[in-house]
């Protein structure tokens, strides 16, 4: 088994390259994450925190952002990438069980795959931590202390083995149920054009949402409780930043975890507003999005949480300043630290969201070449892929809006209690950022099949492979 998955990696080097830019990425982040709260653990630290009248309990609480925010980046992204590449490869597990591979065989194969690409990914990951950690504990912990900081930073083995065995761990949850359906692939896959996979809810699926709901009913419910406990003292509005952070993360997940059962409705829906008269490779991309939902889903959902994460952080940060100034108060609100934070995060979500679709590229040949042959011309191709890109995006967007609200109408509510204004604001650029440049890479991506299509013509994208 091992010969073999060697042979397949070599063979299938190029599927691997975005995975493993995505996994390296992610481990990079969660090494920095993981040298930080080690790090803020020494004498200097506790020396420059108690100068600054703060602890250095304090210190590494204002790191929460940059802990949970890497962690639900790092968990969605490197499980949705780990399911996507393993649903790409559907073919070639199908050939595998036509030479005689076993499902079982099957199964341990993928998994040594996805086992191989973390260690490869945490090892170029971890080398650009050696660089990266020291200059971003010292400015947080600058900036946490309001003075210099000279911490020596460098992770060691600890913080090598906590993200070796994070980064495989997530990366080997996330492939555990597509190893499963591949190993049920019939043989008969090997010598048929592939149809798009369309996987439901499994079980397990369906207590985390419930599970997802019942923690969103539960910070909603904490949020009141502390307004209610306010009465005009500002010394809990801390408390109330924090339960709105995790509403809106909360709310995060659950639509991550119920996508597969609401996304392709949703896209028919909000899509339809567009008539399908006006445009027809309009008309083919909604179709196309919502056919190949599993697809959809994994693109989306990186972006979505990459989007909502600055939605919900520059959101809480627009409505203390709006409050802030609506009270007559002077001052600004430092948001550098949030960007220094966040800005990471968000690219490794719109690097995997990417990479998720540059991983169709072969199966999106065959369908434009299809059209192609059906008398589609260049134009309509190029701007149904376009379009795919546009619903992508939005779709992304519009659901990350709905957790940035959560999160916004939260921290409006803890403010009024402690006798502030209530100014919920909503500050969207950093995500249209986002989700912009996301958009441009994105239809870059499916234009590359669609002219592959074109200038090769339908019998060789069309020809057995």
């Amino acid at each position: 088994m091992i010969r073999l998955a060697v042979a397949e990696l070599r063979a299938d080097w190029r599927l691997w390259i975005g995975p493993l830019m995505v996994t390296a990425m992610a481990a990079a982040l969660i090494a920095v994450a993981a040298g930080h709260w080690w790090a803020v653990d020494t004498p200097a630290v506790a020396a420059a925190a108690a100068k600054a009248g703060t602890t250095v309990g304090e210190v590494r609480a204002a790191a929460y952002i940059l802990y949970v925010c890497t962690a639900l980046a790092a968990v969605v992204v490197l499980g949705t990438v780990s399911s996507a590449t393993i649903d790409a490869m559907r073919v070639r597990i199908a050939r595998w069980r036509l030479t005689g591979a076993l499902p079982l065989q099957v199964g341990l194969v993928i998994l040594l795959h996805v086992g191989a690409l973390g260690v490869v990914g945490t090892a170029a990951g971890f080398a650009v931590a050696l660089v990266a950690t020291e200059p971003v504990v010292n400015l947080l912990v600058e900036t946490a202390t309001g003075a210099p900081a000279h911490v020596d930073a460098v992770p060691g083995l600890p913080v090598l083995g906590f993200t070796l065995a994070l980064t495989v761990a997530v990366g080997l949850l996330g492939a555990v149920g597509p190893a499963r359906r591949a190993a049920r692939v019939p043989a008969v896959e090997a010598v048929r054009a592939p149809a798009p996979t369309r996987h439901g809810m499994s079980a397990g699926r369906w207590v985390l949402t419930g599970l997802g709901l019942l923690t969103v009913g539960g910070m909603i419910a904490a949020s009141v409780g502390v307004d209610s406990a306010l009465h005009g003292d500002p010394e809990l509005i801390n408390a109330g930043a924090s339960i709105a952070v995790n509403l809106g993360v909360a709310v995060a997940v659950t639509i991550a975890l119920a996508a597969p059962a609401g996304l392709s409705l949703m896209i028919r829906v909000w899509s339809a507003l567009v008539p399908a008269r006006l445009s027809t490779p309009w008309f083919l991309a909604r179709h196309s999005a919502a056919h190949r939902i599993t697809h959809s889903t994994a693109a989306v959902i990186p972006l979505m949480i990459g989007a909502s994460l600055y939605g919900i952080m520059f959101g809480i940060a627009g409505t203390f300043q709006a409050a802030i100034t609506a009270s007559g108060s002077p001052g600004e609100i430092n948001t550098f630290d949030t960007y220094l934070m966040l800005t990471p995060l968000a690219l490794l979500t719109a690097v995997g969201s990417v990479a998720v679709v540059l991983l169709n590229a072969p199966a999106r040949r065959r369908e434009f070449a299809v059209l192609r042959a059906a008398g589609a011309t260049p134009r309509s191709m190029l701007l149904m892929a376009a379009y795919e890109a546009v619903l992508y995006a939005l779709t992304a967007m519009i659901l990350a809006a709905v957790s940035a609200v959560a999160a916004v109408l939260a921290i409006a509510g803890s403010l009024r209690a402690a006798g502030l204004p209530f100014t919920p604001t909503v500050d969207a650029r950093q995500a249209l950022v986002l989700c912009g440049a996301t958009l441009v890479a994105m239809t870059v991506a499916i234009t590359i099949p669609a002219v592959s299509a074109v200038r090769g013509g339908a019998r060789e994208a069309l020809a057995p492979q």
